[in-house]
Parts: C-alpha cells; sequence; structure tokens
C-alpha cells in the first residue's frame, strides 16, 4: 500500500478493539485519509467516490467494525494482474467484499452473470425480455421505506409473470437517490419466457405491474420498460468465455454483445448511485439499507446450477489465492493457468519511476477490451497519464 503501512494499521485495529479510544480516533484519521487520496488503481475501479468512501469508514469505525473498515478503505490495493497461457490478461481482487462498496457491490453481481452465462451457454433457450420495474417516488419516505413498499408490490407481481410463461429471471435493485427528496427504488429483470411475445409483453406486464403497485390513477402511474432481446434460440456460447464485470471482453455475437452490455448495466453496482447522494445522512441511510437487503435474485430454472458445466467454478477459481483452477472438460483441480504477473498499483509506481516496460500489461489490459464504459475510460486516462 501507499502512504501507511498495513501492519501499523493492523495494530491500531487491535489497539481499537481493546478500547483504546486514542488508536481508535488514530485509525478513522488515517482510514479516512486514504479514502481521500486514493491510488491509481483505486481510482481507477472506485472512480470518483473518494467523499462517499471516507463517510462510509468514519462510519464503520464509529461503529466499531475495525477490521471492516480497514478493508474498506484498502480494497483494491493488492489487486493483482494475472496472465495465461494464451496472453489474455485478468484482475484477481483483492476487495473488501462491502455490499456499499463502489467496486465489491459491482463484483457481487459476478455470481448471477456465471448463472446466467451457464444456463444460456449450455441449452436452448425462449424469448429473452429485459424489463425495469418502477414505483412513484414518495417525497421524504425513507430508503426501508421505498423497498418494503416495492417487495409488496413484487409479491402480487410475481405471481402474474408466472401465469405469463415466465420461466427464469435475474432481477436486481438499483437505489437510486431522487431529486425530489426520496428515493427511486426500482428493479431491473433480464427474464426468459416460454412463448410470449413483445406485444404481449409491453401491454400486459405493464398493467400487471400497475395493478401491483395499486395505481388507478393514470397520472400518477409509473414508467414501465420493456423490451426483447432476442426470440427463442440455441445456445449462446460466447457468454462463459469471458464472465468477470470488470474489463470482460466483448463477444463477436450480435445477440451476445446484447446480453454482455444489458446484465452489465444491470449488475452495475453502486458507483453511479453515491454520486447522486448529497449528504452524509443520506449516505448512510444508503448504507444501512445495504448491510441487510439483497440486490440480486435469482428465480425459476436459473435458481439452479448447470449439472456437470464448469462456469461458475472457473469464474470462483480464477479469482482464488492457490495455484488450482477446476478444468470442466476433465471435471477435476488441475494447475492454474492464471500466472501472477505483480500488483497493480505496484506496477504503476515502476513506470513512473521510469521502468516502462511495465507499461505494455496495463495497455494490454485495455487493448483487448472493447467495450465502452467508466472503468475502462478511467483506464484508458491512467494508462495515457502513464505513457506520456
Amino acid at each position: 500500500m501507499i502512504g501507511y503501512a498495513e501492519q501499523d494499521l493492523e495494530t491500531l485495529v487491535g489497539s481499537a478493539g481493546a478500547g483504546d479510544s486514542l488508536a481508535r480516533r488514530e485509525l478513522s484519521e488515517r482510514l479516512g485519509g486514504i479514502c481521500q487520496k486514493a491510488s491509481s488503481w483505486q481510482w481507477v475501479i472506485h472512480g470518483e467516490t473518494a467523499a462517499y468512501r471516507e463517510c462510509v469508514v468514519r462510519w464503520l469505525v464509529d461503529a466499531g467494525r475495525y477490521v471492516g473498515a480497514r478493508r474498506f478503505a484498502l480494497c483494491g490495493r493488492g489487486d493483482v494482474l494475472c496472465e495465461n497461457a494464451k496472453g489474455k490478461l485478468r484482475v484477481r481482487p483483492r476487495g473488501c467484499g462491502a455490499r456499499f462498496c463502489p467496486r465489491c457491490s459491482r463484483r457481487a453481481g459476478r455470481r448471477g452473470l456465471s448463472r446466467v452465462a451457464a444456463h444460456l451457454s449450455t441449452r436452448e433457450h425462449g424469448n429473452l425480455f429485459h424489463v425495469v420495474l418502477t414505483q412513484r417516488v414518495v417525497p421524504d419516505e425513507t430508503l426501508d421505506g421505498a423497498r418494503l413498499r416495492f417487495e409488496a408490490a413484487w409479491k402480487r407481481f410475481y405471481t402474474k409473470l408466472r401465469r405469463a410463461g415466465m420461466t427464469a429471471a435475474l432481477a436486481t435493485y438499483h437505489l437510486t437517490p431522487s431529486a425530489r427528496i426520496g428515493w427511486h427504488y426500482h428493479c431491473h429483470l433480464l427474464m426468459e419466457f416460454d412463448g410470449l411475445g413483445e406485444d404481449d409483453a409491453t401491454e400486459g406486464l405493464a398493467a400487471a405491474w400497475h395493478w401491483a403497485c395499486g395505481e388507478t390513477d393514470a397520472s400518477r402511474v409509473a414508467p414501465f420498460f420493456c423490451r426483447m432481446i432476442t426470440g427463442a434460440g440455441g445456445p449462446l456460447s460466447g457468454l462463459a468465455n469471458d464472465t468477470q464485470m470488470e474489463f470482460f471482453e466483448e463477444s463477436r455475437n450480435p445477440v451476445e454483445v446484447c446480453l454482455q452490455y444489458i446484465v452489465r448495466d444491470i449488475l452495475q453496482g453502486v458507483e453511479s448511485w453515491v454520486g447522486r447522494i448529497n449528504g452524509r445522512d443520506r449516505a448512510l441511510e444508503f448504507v444501512a439499507t445495504l448491510t441487510h437487503c439483497k440486490t440480486h435474485r435469482l428465480y425459476g430454472e436459473w435458481r439452479k446450477p448447470v449439472p456437470k458445466d464448469g462456469t461458475e467454478k472457473a469464474d470462483e477459481d480464477a479469482d482464488a489465492e492457490d495455484e488450482t483452477a477446476f478444468d470442466p472438460k476433465l471435471g477435476r483441480l488441475v494447475n492454474s493457468a492464471w500466472k501472477e504477473i505483480g500488483m497493480v498499483d505496484a506496477m504503476v509506481r515502476w513506470i513512473r519511476s521510469g521502468e516502462k516496460s511495465w507499461l505494455s500489461y496495463l495497455t494490454r489490459l485495455l487493448g483487448h477490451r472493447s467495450q465502452k464504459g467508466a472503468l475502462t475510460s478511467r483506464l484508458f486516462r491512467l494508462v495515457s497519464a502513464l505513457a506520456a
């Protein structure tokens, strides 16, 4: 890490946990400073969220969650760049695992992505839809209040979905602050239907959702979005080739590209949301809600793992610290194909000190990823600055 030795922080964590008030105060100041002075790589993966992260880390210290506070502040410092025999690169994360972390909340969708990719890449699929469920924003309503109101409507709506032929779904809840001093709590759905057409889905599901919300006044009905991504078809094998949430590689199949972008947008994490939060109280309300509610859920067939498919296991092993990985063809653990190159923050420091040979790795990480997004844009800016 940069600036403060991790050993010093661990000592402060231990002393604060033993009741040392001075250590607790110093820990809060040091971790807050780390959030304000993020490393270059932390900036790439967390974005412009320094003020939010400092607020959260101080709240964690005040709550006595000293280990969690340290992990949250250091999230991303220690990420390792890895390479396989084919020259493909990926980042092995050293995260904090918090649902309210800009980076780890994005990676929390990895399980859902892997499960959906495993299903769609190994069997024929039905009609696939992207649906967004919204509800009216109630001024001064708490985030938990908006969540409970939505959950009540969802239970009523779900029965309608099953009757309409829904066989599987990935649901992700987005918690964004509203300019009207309320919360825009809404849900993105990737759904598979058996036989439901786009016109019937748009009209029938919209009416069912408005009924579930108890909305009878046309002027108060929340917008309803529904779009068919693709009709029924065969396996989409490219989806399982790269199920990373960060710096993924685009498929060449137009349908798969469309699905890649929709799913990753659905599983975007909290980064864009926290940028709209004004004030410490609202930020802490947001964090408190995320500590006890799930933002991703699988329904129907997608809840079940795909028998004999190694997509999910391979993803878990690729991020693991050990030297083994699951080979889906062999059905057993083998020596890992991913070899460590070095910690990303260390590579950035080496490049800045004049060892430009390391720049090729970051350029390759950027270069063989063709997607457009905030994360890739920030990596491009870092690479450009280091190359100057």
